[in-house]
């Protein structure tokens, strides 16, 4: 009977699928990435800044870029990505600091030491994370 049950077992294991790993996001095309938007303050050389940053759900991973130039360099555990907003962004999502927010748009690498997480996103949009 034992026997059995290890058999079953066994098969149930084989037969059932298997979660496939998340794949690593890219720079340069578009990406979605979800997580709590909050403002940082970090000491600069003149004066301190302050940076919204997204902290991610999940860390997530980043492949480099051929051609990359060494600042599109791939990363195993991004948990933090600086937003990059142009225009009136920082007016128009200023509700959404403090919440779940969902941000599309495109990622590049740190460069300057302007830049406060090794990875940014150069944000198109951002909603919260609930609305549908």
């Amino acid at each position: 009977m034992a026997r059995a049950w290890t058999l079953i077992a066994t098969l149930v294991l084989a037969l059932s699928p298997v979660q496939a790993a998340a794949a690593c996001l890219s720079y340069g095309p578009p990406v979605q990435l979800t997580g709590w938007l909050h403002r940082k303050t970090v000491p600069g050389a003149d004066k301190a800044a302050t940076y919204w940053i997204l902290r991610l759900d999940r860390p997530a991973c980043v492949d480099a870029r051929p051609g990359g130039g060494g600042i599109d360099v791939a990363y195993s555990s991004v948990r933090e990505v600086q937003l990059v907003l142009g225009g009136d962004m920082h007016q128009r999502y200023a509700p959404l600091l403090d919440a779940r927010v969902t941000g599309n748009g495109t990622l590049f690498g740190r460069h300057t030491a302007h830049h406060a997480t090794p990875v940014l996103l150069t944000v198109r949009e951002l909603r919260r994370a609930d609305a549908r």
